[in-house]
């Protein structure tokens, strides 16, 4: 009589070896993924620095454009209507 329900079901078995070798591989992968991950997001981190330097240069373009447009509206403006025409 042949009791199947004793006999575990195993899935192929590595050689000895080759079992630590996989972890060992599968632990580099690991640490791998995780430095090209921090790389990653050190880039992300550079990217959000350069665009806000970015925002920043093009705020004082605009403010220096602003200022520029406000002298020469003053220039352009005669010396009698100024208040200190006589300067």
């Amino acid at each position: 009589m042949v009791r199947l329900g004793s006999a575990r079901l195993q899935g192929p078995q590595l050689p000895t070896g080759i079992g630590g070798n996989w972890a060992r591989i599968l632990e580099q992968a690991s640490q791998r993924e995780k430095e090209v991950l921090r790389r990653e997001r050190a880039v992300e981190r550079r990217e959000r620095a350069l665009d806000e330097v970015e925002r920043a240069i093009l705020e004082m373009r605009r403010k220096v454009m602003a200022e520029k447009k406000a002298c020469q509206r003053e220039e352009d403006q005669p010396a009698v209507v100024h208040p200190f025409h006589f300067v």
